[in-house]
């Protein structure tokens, strides 16, 4: 828990990053990427001609990376597909995962998918990809937008790390999980299965005006594929005790619009937390498990939020989090 502040941080910009796409402001001790610019596909007939607007990447990078912020070309492209057919093959990939179970995710396997192959998956649907080459590897951004009436409504967004030509390591953020409803947390454990942890991190927005409200982070770990996934919720205060309760099937609560993110890596080329932290831009670190800060176990959570029982809360005692936070 010595980066307490750090993740909760990370975890309440998350909600925000990708809702709005914009640049980010230089930095003279240049331990952020500065603004770059992405290629963007406009439809002429049926030829897809690629120009520059600015792309958010990231909030946090680790001081020890050496970047070089060289954008790579995208080539003209040419295809058959109107914006409508484009939109009903990204949609149909969001509902099967391209065909494959994570950790391959929309068909691309980390430790065996070449960077060629998943950027001709990118390309064929119009999708706009910003490449950042480091010292030993290349992270590439891909930014997932359905068209609406002539405008992009930003979807998800897409890391992959690129070493050596393979891509190794995969990371996910979607800013409304109602947009794609098979990533959600209860899609999730249905279709996986009960994690080796679930974790909760805790937030008081008592500062922020709304003493009755928590930031609420839940952490599924799937150790055996090396797949975490958090999901931003919110919790409220119980009247009756000094506790915040997280309601996960309770419909007044998921009026709220939760956001995810989802890390996954190869087995074979497994990386150190510390590691993985300086390739993706910002730090992870695995919360509290649920038997620590809650009344439950995980096998308890993963059966009440599968079988949709509406009465389940997880209930987390705001003295467990004092310890965190003494002031």
């Amino acid at each position: 828990m010595k980066n307490k502040k750090r993740i909760l941080i990370t975890s309440f910009l998350i909600s925000v990053i990708f809702v709005f796409v914009s640049c980010i402001p230089n930095d003279k001790n240049k331990e952020y990427i500065t603004t770059t610019e992405t290629p963007t596909g406009t439809l002429i007939p049926s030829i897809v001609t690629l120009q520059h607007t600015p792309l958010i990447i990231t909030k946090f990078i680790s001081p020890t990376m050496k970047v070089s912020s060289t954008l790579t070309p995208s080539p003209i492209m040419t295809s058959t597909l109107n914006w409508d057919e484009r939109d009903a093959k990204i949609k149909a990939i969001l509902i099967t995962n391209g065909g494959c179970d994570l950790p391959c995710f929309w068909g691309i396997s980390p430790g065996k998918t070449t960077w060629l192959e998943a950027m001709a998956l990118f390309k064929s649907l119009f999708i706009d990809i910003s490449d950042y080459r480091h010292t030993d590897w290349t992270s590439h951004f891909v930014l997932v937008k359905l068209n609406n009436h002539g405008q992009g409504i930003p979807v998800g967004s897409l890391q992959l790390v690129e070493e050596k030509g393979i891509v190794t390591i995969i990371t996910l953020r979607v800013a409304d999980i109602k947009e794609v409803e098979n990533y959600s947390l209860t899609e999730f454990l249905k279709k996986y299965g009960k994690p080796d942890k679930i974790g909760i991190d805790l937030n008081i927005l008592g500062p922020f005006g709304l003493p009755d409200h928590a930031y609420l982070l839940v952490h599924l770990a799937y150790g055996n594929t090396w797949l975490h996934l958090f999901y931003n919720q919110m919790a409220l205060k119980n009247k009756t005790s000094d506790a915040y309760m997280y309601c996960p099937n309770d419909p007044a609560q998921k009026t709220w619009d939760p956001n995810m993110s989802m890390i996954v890596q190869s087995k074979d080329g497994l990386n150190e937390i510390t590691t993985l932290s300086d390739k993706i831009g910002h730090v992870i670190d695995d919360p509290p498990s649920v038997e620590m800060a809650s009344n439950i176990t995980t096998d308890q959570f993963y059966r009440n939020v599968i079988d949709g029982n509406k009465d389940f809360c997880l209930t987390s005692p705001v003295q467990y989090w004092k310890q965190f936070f003494p002031n």
